[in-house]
């Protein structure tokens, strides 16, 4: 008697970002959006603790606001966290949630995360690098890239690729292998 077939598994299948990917040794850190950022934290994104005011905010609008981004003020990857609040906006096409400015937000800053990989396809082990300013076509200031680009990166130190997988929307795990911030 047969109860089905085994089917294969190849790699990440439909990853969302900002979701935990892994179980294990992970750290949260819950910190408020800065209430003056121009847009909200998407879940998935790289985020920075914005020295001023102790708060988190979006890379990009860290650095539209005149900030210069380096590896040591990465804080982590905003994560997709139940919350207590009245709302939740999610994107057009439902599957990605943000964190508003004033939010307490959910930040992954030890542990393996689902990105979305803007520019290049991961290799396992590999650097990972968010994008400081445009460099032609299809780039976006503060997203997740697999490959380099001198002078319009910083290289995330202690952050890797999981694996050399990407699913069918651009998605990768990275791991954080040391506690970032605090």
């Amino acid at each position: 008697m047969s109860f089905g077939k085994v089917v294969p598994v190849k790699g990440l299948v439909g990853s969302f970002p900002g979701h935990v990917s892994r179980l294990g040794p992970l750290n949260i850190t819950a910190r408020q959006v800065l209430p003056t950022t121009p847009n909200p934290i998407q879940f998935g994104q790289a985020v920075v603790i914005n020295p001023a005011t102790n708060t988190y905010q979006s890379v990009a609008d860290f650095i539209n606001g005149g900030g210069t981004m380096t590896s040591a003020l990465f804080a982590g990857i905003a994560v997709e966290e139940v919350k207590t609040t009245g709302s939740y906006p999610y994107s057009a096409n439902g599957t990605t949630g943000a964190y508003l400015p004033g939010d307490q937000a959910e930040v992954l800053n030890f542990g393996t995360i689902s990105v979305a990989v803007n520019v290049g396809t991961p290799q396992s082990q590999g650097a990972v690098y968010v994008r400081t300013s445009a460099n032609g076509a299809n780039t976006i200031i503060g997203g997740i890239e697999a490959t380099a680009d001198a002078g319009h990166q910083v290289t995330l130190t202690g952050v890797v690729f999981s694996s050399g997988v990407l699913d069918s929307n651009n998605g990768a795990e990275i791991t954080l292998l040391n506690r970032v911030a605090a």
